[in-house]
């Protein structure tokens, strides 16, 4: 029987909890409510599955950084997306960075797992080269840079121009870092805000 008092699910990562006169994060210790992004075994996602039903077209070294929220504490060992188009790419490079910009751990071209280690169509997989754990109640960032004479395409939610709405200025939701052959060594925070996007955001999912 479902509990209609529970509330009803209302945006990315919470509940109308209106009836009860309270807000539950889907991470909750006392959520109703099935985190999207462990219902399909990731850690964090930077978009809910279901919602990724647009396409961002990767420019050519263009790094670009999203930040994700931790409900669980637990190690970080791969790290999905998925392409539409396929493009022509001689690089691949995933990692993922603290809140204050320090490089967590990486994964490159040769740590894809999928496509006999290189880009392809639909599922890319990388290993990270060191497995990280994130802590539960914390921000991170993950940050994808590719190197192409044809662009590829890959899984996003649709260009909103409020999805950094209200953001202070050390903190961005999704960012196109600027052009680099390689993933910075780290992130300069300012640089994030300033290169806030309101293109579609790419779907990355943490594992």
């Amino acid at each position: 029987m479902v509990n209609v008092n529970a509330g009803v699910e209302f945006g990315v990562g919470w509940t109308d909890q209106s009836m009860t006169g309270s807000l539950e994060s889907y991470a909750g210790p006392g959520s109703l409510v099935v985190d999207p992004a462990e219902y399909y075994g990731y850690l964090a996602t930077t978009t809910p599955a279901a919602l990724a039903s647009a396409t961002l077209s990767l420019v050519t070294t263009n790094v670009y950084v999203a930040r994700l929220y931790i409900p669980t504490t637990a190690a970080a060992t791969y790290a999905d997306t998925f392409a539409t188009t396929a493009g022509t790419v001689t690089v691949a490079d995933a990692g993922l960075y603290s809140t204050t910009g320090a490089q967590l751990t990486t994964a490159l071209t040769a740590n894809l797992t999928t496509h006999t280690n290189a880009w392809g169509a639909g599922l890319n997989t990388w290993q990270f080269i060191t497995p990280v754990t994130l802590q539960a109640g914390n921000y991170y960032y993950v940050a994808i840079q590719l190197t192409s004479s044809a662009a590829p395409s890959v899984a996003a939610s649709p260009a909103s121009p409020i999805q950094n709405i209200n953001l202070n200025a050390t903190t961005s939701d999704f960012s196109i870092y600027g052009t680099n052959a390689a993933l910075p060594a780290s992130l300069t925070l300012s640089t994030l805000v300033t290169n806030d996007s309101v293109l579609a955001k790419p779907w990355i999912g943490i594992r």
